[in-house]
Order: C-alpha cells, then structure tokens, then sequence
C-alpha cells in the first residue's frame, strides 16, 4: 500500500511499498516537482510551489520508523537550504 502524511508544517512523507527500482522512485519524484510547479486555481497569479523531494531507498528488513523518519526529516530539511535546481535529492 502506498502512503504518504504530513510529518511537519512544512514536509511530508510518500511511501511506495510496491517494488520499484532507484530509477522509477527518482522518475516520480522529478513528476511530483513538475506537478508542483504548474499554475494553480489555488493560488495568486504567477505563485508556484517551491517542491523538493529527497527519495531514499530502503532496505527490505524491518525497520526502526522512527529513526527513518527522523533522518528523512533531516535530508529534507538539508534540501530546503541547497541550491533552487537542485529540485530531486537522491539519498543513501
């Protein structure tokens, strides 16, 4: 089952639980950037998203989430403060 929440104001998490390949997690990063970056009804004329997404691929064992989370948290935070083209971070 994919899910994704809100972890903080500002960042929220996407978990794809299908396999997938490094490839077809960064592909839909980079598609969840460019949907972001499309004109809203929602928004002000000419306003946009400013969306960065880190992708991770994690091992197939269990897992401490709330350690995940946290250094997922940290990545992303990372991100916020690197360079704007830098839209798709690709951790691990």
């Amino acid at each position: 089952m994919d899910l994704a929440a809100r972890v903080s104001e500002a960042d929220f998490a996407v978990l794809l639980e299908a396999p997938t390949t490094r490839h077809d997690a960064i592909a839909r990063a980079r598609r969840i950037v460019d949907e972001g970056a499309r004109d809203s009804a929602l928004l002000a004329k000419g306003d946009a998203l400013d969306l960065r997404v880190s992708v991770a691929m994690l091992p197939r064992k269990p897992l401490n989430g709330a350690a995940v989370q946290r250094w997922m948290l940290g990545a992303a935070r990372a991100g916020r403060t690197g360079p704007a083209e830098d839209r798709v971070r690709v951790l691990g």
